[in-house]
């Protein structure tokens, strides 16, 4: 049921529950989990309600409908100058959705998206709309931050943006008995702002056992040049070479050579924030029937000293940004496609 209103979600949601009927609540529809779905459920499709309410530059905040997509809030936040804090790896994804399941990312300043949520308002089963923050209604903030859409229907979401700055990548081969120390010594140095490695997918002995690893470095450099928002690059050539990857050997080979040899062909060497996050995820697209992909994803502990970076409670509610005299653990991921 494709929905653009709060009327028409309230609505839906008062018939739902005239009629004793399960309710799941579409994104994207990339969420994992059975929990997202039931039998003759009636499904909201949120992809309609998917406006910019809000970009205040001073407060540096962006306030969007649930079914907003990352890119229409990078493109609101790039307006000022700022860009988003935290977000998944691909900007074709909703915004409620990420909260769902409460996504992380590269940067080591961050946690989770929970750390960057300012607030949000939620409706309820019974038909109540509440607003919920760190302080108004906080059970429901822990609760809802990573639960799925079991807790009810996110409606807007007001969140925190940093600067847009412009970043000087580096790439480096790492043996993966390395890889830890080294994404630790990146996260150490202020001025890297995104780290991630990709493991090797090459057949035979080289399988998960080299690394390429990618750091982006904030530069002094001005904005301007670099601050249009562009189209995501290469996505048919990324999913022509990804599709080569799935199925023959040679494909894995050649993949992985680009990847460790001639990146720079892929992504330039400088940057901005914006637009290194706006990603399409539409080269992973996939048709086939009678196979699947199998994201193999690995979290790495990495405890860098000196970071400023925000404490959070068991429940995941921020206390604000604070700077530990122990080293501040977190993970940094790398993955196997």
């Amino acid at each position: 049921m494709p929905v653009s209103t709060v009327e028409e979600i309230v609505a839906a949601l008062a018939s739902a529950r005239a009629e004793h009927l399960p309710v799941a609540i579409a994104g994207k529809r990339h969420s994992m989990g059975g929990q997202a779905f039931a039998p003759g459920a009636v499904v909201l499709d949120m992809t309609g309600f998917a406006r910019v309410l809000a970009a205040d530059a001073a407060a540096r905040t962006v306030t969007v409908e649930s079914g907003a997509t990352w890119e229409a809030v990078i493109r609101a936040a790039n307006a000022h100058g700022l860009a988003v804090e935290v977000m998944q790896a691909y900007s074709g994804f909703t915004v409620a959705g990420s909260l769902a399941v409460n996504v992380h990312e590269s940067d080591p300043r961050f946690g989770p998206l929970v750390e960057s949520v300012r607030s949000f308002r939620l409706l309820l089963a019974d038909g109540s709309i509440v607003r919920v923050s760190r302080r108004e209604n906080p059970g429901l903030f822990g609760l809802v931050i990573g639960g799925y859409g079991l807790f009810g229907v996110i409606l807007d979401v007001e969140l925190s943006l940093t600067d847009d700055k412009v970043y000087r990548k580096s790439e480096r081969l790492v043996d993966y008995r390395e890889i830890a120390a080294a994404i630790a010594a990146d996260r150490a140095d202020p001025a890297v702002e995104n780290v991630f490695a990709r493991l090797s997918i090459v057949p035979g002995r080289r399988l998960l056992r080299q690394t390429v690893a990618t750091t982006y470095r904030a530069t002094t450099l001005a904005r301007e040049p670099y601050a249009a928002v562009a189209p995501p690059r290469h996505t048919a050539l990324k999913r022509f070479l990804f599709g080569l990857s799935r199925r023959y050997g040679w494909g894995k080979r050649f993949r992985w050579w680009l990847q460790r040899a001639h990146g720079d062909r892929f992504e330039p060497p400088l940057i901005s924030r914006n637009n290194l996050m706006n990603v399409d995820f539409g080269c992973l697209r996939y048709g086939a029937r009678q196979s699947t992909d199998i994201l193999q994803e690995y979290f790495l502990p990495t405890c860098p000293t000196g970071r400023t970076r925000r404490a959070s409670n068991s429940a995941g509610r921020t206390r604000g940004r604070t700077r530990s005299p122990r080293p501040s653990c977190a993970t940094t991921p790398t993955s196997g496609w």
